[in-house]
């Protein structure tokens, strides 16, 4: 709402802060034992929405923003500059976004 103007190219709303036990954070990613409960990134997407934009279980996508991507880190896709009159958690579960399947 407060951004119509990027909503057309950005209509998903990312959420970020999920956590899997096998990590907190960006931390414990390179414990071997860890990394092999849980090797690859994840998303987690409405049913219907991935339906809408041809996405099945299992599917490599991109998450996408006017911040850019940095290949598998959310980190990237959240504005570090601007942190808002909520401190610097604001803007975690606001990010305007796109969302499609990886073809390569």
């Amino acid at each position: 709402m407060s951004k119509p103007e990027l909503a057309e190219d950005y209509p998903l709303i990312l959420t970020t802060g999920a956590r899997r036990y096998t990590s907190f954070h960006s931390e414990h990613r390179q414990i071997k034992t860890l990394r092999k409960l849980t090797p690859e990134p994840f998303v987690e997407i409405h049913p219907k929405t991935a339906e809408e934009h041809g996405i099945k279980e299992g599917d490599w996508v991109i998450v996408e923003n006017m911040f850019g991507n940095w290949r598998s880190n959310v980190n990237s896709l959240v504005p570090h500059k601007n942190v808002g009159k909520m401190g610097f958690g604001a803007p975690y579960k606001g990010i305007m976004c796109k969302i499609y399947k990886e073809t390569d």
